[in-house]
């Protein structure tokens, strides 16, 4: 069976070395897709954890990979007519801290949704730490894959990619990662009501996604869960162990997000890019409503 994956696998990426973390991502996106775990096996630590929208569940079996393996459907993110096949795929990656997260569109069955995974690696290149977020969103996932680029095998977005004369001076203005985390929590703070003194600028020309839908601006949105209104607490926030990917300047974040007066919580990612200003040029969010008062899986 091992030596049947790896064969498989070598059907998949003729480079696995050239970029270890991306071309995983790819193998268990493949894996997923065409319901087959053996491909991802190999790559998968003894204690790999999995979780979905928080949920903490068996790999393989539970969640989408449960419906994966028993759906009748074979067209799980590579369908036959032209909008699956146009799959929208965007990858914030760390190698100081061994994580990438990936935010791309799929099918469960016959609904379209906005997928965000997580992969945290050990040395050896093994799967730790699963992290997914299953968004149904059919209208999302239309606006996503409208942005999609052909790139080859593998659908990539670009939209933090963009350029942008203050991301092209060289390298002299580079942030390290602490400044950018201290720059994304600014932002946080902005919504949390419960500490809204620090405030976070915003570019001019800022682009905002929420949900694959591009905002009228980056400023705080008046819809859930990312508006000021209401009574909004920010927790758990999480920048993927410092997930900071210095050369494009942008932190890939989670974070709960309850509305303690509505009695409602939301579980969000969130890629932010900077710009040589120190300000916000590129937002992209992914959130899903969630129990309210859940906590995050890691």
């Amino acid at each position: 069976m091992v030596l049947f994956s790896f064969l498989a696998l070598a059907l998949v990426l003729p480079a696995l070395a050239r970029d270890p973390l991306r071309d995983i991502t790819t193998v268990f996106l493949t894996a997923l897709t065409t319901r087959n775990p053996s491909l991802l096996e190999p790559f998968l630590a003894a204690n790999a954890t999995y979780s979905e929208n928080t949920l903490s569940l068996p790999l393989f079996t539970g969640g989408l990979w449960g419906r994966a393996s028993s759906s009748s459907s074979s067209s799980l993110g590579n369908g036959e007519n032209e909008n699956e096949k146009m799959v929208y795929r965007h990858s914030h990656v760390d190698f100081s801290t061994g994580q990438i997260a990936t935010v791309t569109t799929l099918l469960d069955g016959d609904t379209p949704i906005i997928y965000t995974v997580r992969l945290r690696f050990n040395r050896r290149n093994e799967i730790l730490e699963v992290e997914t977020q299953v968004i149904p969103d059919p209208d999302g996932v239309r606006e996503y894959n409208s942005k999609a680029k052909d790139y080859g095998v593998d659908r990539y977005g670009v939209w933090m990619d963009d350029d942008d004369e203050t991301l092209s001076a060289g390298g002299a203005w580079r942030m390290e990662r602490d400044r950018l985390v201290e720059l994304a929590g600014a932002y946080y703070s902005h919504i949390d009501n419960s500490n809204g003194s620090k405030e976070v600028g915003f570019g001019k020309g800022c682009l905002r996604l929420e949900n694959g839908r591009e905002m009228p601006s980056c400023e705080i949105q008046s819809t859930p869960p990312l508006s000021r209104n209401g009574e909004k607490v920010v927790r758990e926030r999480r920048f993927v162990f410092q997930g900071t990917d210095v050369q494009r300047q942008s932190v890939f974040s989670f974070a709960m997000v309850d509305d303690k007066k509505e009695k409602r919580t939301w579980y969000v990612a969130e890629g932010l890019r900077f710009n040589g200003l120190e300000k916000v040029d590129r937002i992209e969010t992914t959130f899903v409503e969630v129990p309210f008062g859940s906590g995050g899986p890691f």
